[in-house]
């Protein structure tokens, strides 16, 4: 009974939150994203993962789930791993975990751990970009802070797209890597965010892949009022057993 009365009320709250969003793109350091991210954030950094091709809907990480927004990837991402090891069959049409430094794309988990080890990254597989479905699995969050490797050396335009709004950049170099920090107007329990290759002319485009790394979700406690309500719910569910046992 608890359970539910506790779900419930964790709906509510997010049904009542803002879901307006901010974006901002800074250069990266470790001093810069550490001082972004909140403790107690749920972190993935795609270590421990095996390199290789995920299917659509991939939510074997802890914030989500992944898709790809469509296009074939054609460029030496994609030939590079057709046919070896966990590419084997790499087509060109899936997003990527990757390992070490792939036309530019790496982790930024070894400059934030000091760990030259920790260097796995979600890829773009040369594809038109990325969609995540944000989520801490209900509980609530309301920002997110994340890596972004190498996006826009090849020509495209980077659109990064949540909660209403929208920030776009071109012209960074190869491996130029930036924070990207996302903030909602209150606790969320899920949202989308895009990240869109698209040309001068705002059609899709292929070949300029980027990495994703070290996304943070900062989770939102439930508010005390939540509780006592809870509190509250628990009491009646007592009295109620009380008077069917009388």
């Amino acid at each position: 009974m608890k359970r539910i009365l506790f779900a419930a009320i964790l709906a509510s709250v997010a049904a009542t939150s803002a879901q307006a969003a901010t974006i901002s793109v800074s250069d990266f350091s470790k001093s810069a994203y550490d001082a972004l991210v909140t403790p107690g954030s749920v972190i993935e950094n795609f270590e421990g993962f095996t390199e290789g091709n995920i299917d659509d809907g991939w939510s074997g990480s802890a914030v989500g789930a992944f898709y790809s927004l469509g296009g074939t990837g054609s460029g030496g991402t994609v030939k590079d791993g057709t046919g070896k090891g966990n590419f084997a069959g790499n087509d060109g049409t899936k997003l990527a975990l990757r390992d070490g430094n792939v036309y530019g794309r790496t982790s930024s988990t070894a400059a934030l751990s000091g760990n030259s080890g920790d260097d796995m990254f979600l890829d773009s597989n040369d594809t038109h970009g990325i969609r995540w479905e944000a989520s801490l699995g209900g509980a609530l969050f309301n920002r997110i802070v994340l890596t972004l490797t190498d996006a826009t050396d090849v020509g495209a335009t980077m659109h990064i797209l949540a909660g209403g709004h929208s920030v776009s950049f071109s012209g960074l170099g190869d491996g130029a890597r930036r924070i990207v920090e996302i903030a909602f107007g209150g606790g969320v329990s899920t949202a989308s965010i895009l990240f869109e290759n698209r040309d001068a002319n705002g059609n899709f485009k292929t070949n300029d892949g980027f990495s994703v790394d070290d996304i943070a979700l900062s989770a939102v406690p439930l508010p005390a009022g939540a509780w006592l309500m809870l509190g509250g719910f628990g009491a009646l569910a007592a009295l109620r057993r009380r008077k069917r046992a009388a």
